[in-house]
């Protein structure tokens, strides 16, 4: 929950019915008046008849209390029927969950209080997509469009628990299937009801409503979900389920222009793992007409939600190769096609077609505290997985997203990325080349990558490198011009002065205090307070940035790995594992980061290193490239303070000694082992010494004889008898 901060915006119900919500099938005055006529509600009680209020009721659990919703979702979907047409059809049922819960095929607790699921007999319920005739006895987390969380009381305590429960389970529906664009869900605190919608931009809530004595937004609520189509549920419709009767889980056929595709493996989708984000997917693939995979070899799709306003990855890597020489192009990967996904007949946008152009500034007066007592919460980002560029530091409540459009890519080619490599000559060669691409870029174009990792450098069969994911790849001279600033990278792979957006190396002196507000044309400020050294002016991205995201990526292999050889002491393992931990933590700060760059003296710390090899070569080059960036980032800014810019003159003699850094002949590169984790050598070792103490114990019935001697040795011990 601390991505949202301390409340969500709380939206007025008569536009959250009208932008959130799918159009009813029916007048919703006309159904409250069905029912009052019937007797299904009271004038100024609604449903209050069918629930039960007396002590006994108080002491039930939840899903008991709540039951009657059932028979609620029911009178109201027949009013709509018998209203409407005969022919009107739900496209959804609602289910009291009780004890029971969804089945996933991704591992999940969850367990709603009740939601609304697509019937059984719809033509694309999961249940159909398995060629069974055998009849539907679970519900599926892939069927599920709505949770609820019901409380029979309304303290603080019971809403935010609600609160908690119901995004955990909205966040559940949109990880676990790729098809979902956004999702609904509701919570009761007693009789106080909300409404609530999830997409990859926003949480929107509505204002608080009581479902008992007004029927009408509940009736409005359960029509909307209850008859619309899929696409209206929140399911991208150029995607669909398909079940290889090899496999124990669901692949996707996935449209793209006029071709169709079936993935068969997940490359990546941790990212899609946030509720909110680009949730980047990535999979293997094969092109497929008239149901047949078509031979050939795979490709990748990589499917994303694209800040709005910015350029396509396409579009950006186009861009970057019409500035590049020929002979680079080989180093980028082979687009396929690419293009925005539609819905209907427009691009998927989170807000114009999700919200039909909600504006929360204008919308909402109010907001819902999701943390006690409303006190302020500091956003956090999990570390260990990468930030997501797209989240943007708010002052006051947690994170700001902006409008998202739905993009897919496809690549030629297959590639192995480097986090999976274990060969140390192809890992040096890789970064080689990487060194050389990068400083190019620059070199021609002024262009800067922005997101280099371990997952992004792909290497194919051949081992030559391809670089990927050039969606935040940007001109230097344009970037302080960018429409909304933002940081982005890997968190373990970025670079010092990125992650706290200012110069670390300019003159300490200078006081200096970047600011993103601010063009790269205006001159820099004095404060007003009469500070003469301290001056605002805007942080730029450059090309030292993304050679220093290679160096972290290079000590990233040297110290959390180690060539698979005997001879290992467990003390020079425990060594390296306790230094690999300390430059690379479960939680990162910026001084410690800043620290270990600057600081850390690698002719010292090269002794902790467990293998020969990787102490006499390997660490020398980490070490002469830490300098080399070091001396770089110092000379760039140097005369900061008199000009408010960085130099870049130093730009190419720097880039010239980092790729001769590069060029050396590894000795004997071809008797380096492969490489493990240093973790897994520990462990190996460890559980040796164990085996080898163990052969050493005398056989259980093999008893050492006492001799008179021993038992005068040891008059305190109980004596045998």
């Amino acid at each position: 929950m601390e991505e949202f901060g301390s409340s969500f915006d709380v939206i007025p119900l008569c536009t959250f019915e009208e932008k959130a919500l799918p159009p009813p099938p029916v007048n919703i005055g006309e159904v409250e008046h069905f029912l009052l006529q019937n007797g299904s509600i009271e004038a100024g009680k609604g449903f209050s008849a069918m629930f039960k209020r007396d002590a006994k009721a108080q002491g039930e659990h939840e899903t008991i209390y709540f039951l009657p919703l059932a028979e609620v979702h029911s009178l109201i979907v027949e009013a709509a029927i018998s209203i409407g047409s005969p022919n009107l059809s739900p496209t959804l049922e609602y289910v009291p969950c009780g004890n029971r819960k969804p089945e996933s095929d991704r591992k999940s607790t969850t367990k709603p209080d009740g939601y609304q699921i697509i019937n059984d007999n719809h033509p694309l319920h999961s249940a159909g997509i398995w060629n069974t005739d055998q009849a539907v006895t679970k519900d599926n987390w892939l069927d599920v469009i709505r949770c609820d969380e019901y409380k029979k009381k309304n303290s603080e305590a019971d809403r935010l628990d609600n609160i908690e429960k119901v995004c955990w389970n909205s966040h559940h529906v949109m990880r676990n299937d790729a098809r979902r664009r956004f999702t609904f869900g509701l919570t009761i605190e007693e009789t106080d009801t909300r409404m609530w919608f999830f997409n990859r931009q926003a949480v929107r809530v509505s204002q608080s409503f009581n479902y008992m004595t007004e029927p009408k937004h509940l009736i409005h609520y359960i029509l909307s979900l209850s008859f619309a189509t899929l696409a209206e549920l929140g399911f991208d419709m150029s995607m669909t389920l398909y079940k290889d009767p090899s496999k124990k889980s669901f692949d996707y056929e996935i449209r793209l222009r006029e071709k169709t595709y079936r993935t068969v493996k997940v490359l990546s989708d941790f990212r899609a793992d946030a509720l909110r984000g680009r949730a980047t997917r990535v999979f293997e693939a094969k092109e497929i007409e008239g149901g047949e995979v078509v031979s050939g070899p795979s490709v990748v799709i990589k499917d994303s939600w694209m800040d709005a306003d910015r350029d396509t990855e396409g579009d950006i890597q186009r861009a970057v190769l019409h500035d590049l020489p020929k002979e680079l192009h080989q180093y980028f990967r082979e687009i396929v096609a690419d293009n925005y996904v539609l819905a209907g007949d427009e691009v998927d946008h989170t807000s114009l077609v999700h919200l039909r152009g909600l504006e929360i500034t204008d919308a909402s007066k109010y907001r819902l505290p999701i943390v006690k007592d409303d006190s302020h919460v500091e956003p956090q980002q999990s570390l260990g997985l990468e930030i997501d560029p797209d989240l943007h530091e708010s002052a006051t409540e947690g994170f700001i997203y902006y409008p998202k459009v739905h993009y897919r890519i496809i690549f030629k080619d297959v590639c192995q990325p480097l986090e999976e490599v274990r060969s140390w000559p192809t890992i040096y060669k890789a970064l080689g080349d990487v060194v050389e691409v990068v400083t190019a870029m620059y070199a021609h174009g002024k262009w800067v990558h922005r997101d280099l990792s371990t997952g992004n450098i792909l290497v194919d069969q051949s081992g030559n490198v391809q670089l990927s994911d050039l969606e935040f790849a940007n001109k230097t001279e344009s970037e302080g011009l960018a429409h909304h600033a933002m940081r982005t990278g890997t968190i373990h792979f970025m670079a010092c002065e990125v992650q706290v957006l200012k110069y670390l190396f300019a003159p300490r002196s200078s006081g200096l205090k970047p600011s993103l507000a601010l063009s790269l044309e205006s001159n820099f400020d004095e404060e007003k307070d009469g500070d003469s050294d301290t001056f605002e002016f805007p942080f730029v991205h450059h090309t030292l940035h993304d050679l220093e995201s290679i160096w972290w990526i290079f000590m990233r292999f040297l110290w959390r790995y180690i060539p698979d050889r005997s001879g290992y002491s467990k003390m020079s393992l425990k060594n390296q594992e306790v230094l690999s931990k300390e430059l690379f933590p479960g939680v990162l700060s910026d001084v410690y980061r800043r620290d270990r760059f600057s600081t850390t003296d690698l002719g010292k710390y090269k002794k902790s290193l467990a293998d020969q090899y990787c102490q006499g070569v390997f660490a020398k080059i980490a070490s002469a490239f830490q300098r080399e960036l070091i001396d770089a980032y110092t000379k760039a800014e140097k005369d900061i303070r008199s000009g408010g810019k960085i130099s870049y003159d130093g730009f190419p003699e720097a880039f010239k000694e980092i790729q001769s850094i590069f060029s050396y002949e590894l000795p004997e590169a071809e008797k380096v082992p492969t490489l493990i984790h240093i973790h897994d050598a520990l462990t190996r070792v460890e559980k040796a010494e164990i085996r080898s103490s163990a052969d050493k114990r005398p056989a259980p019935n093999e008893r050492a004889v006492e001799t008179e001697d021993d038992r005068r040795a040891e008059p305190k011990r109980l004596r045998r008898k």
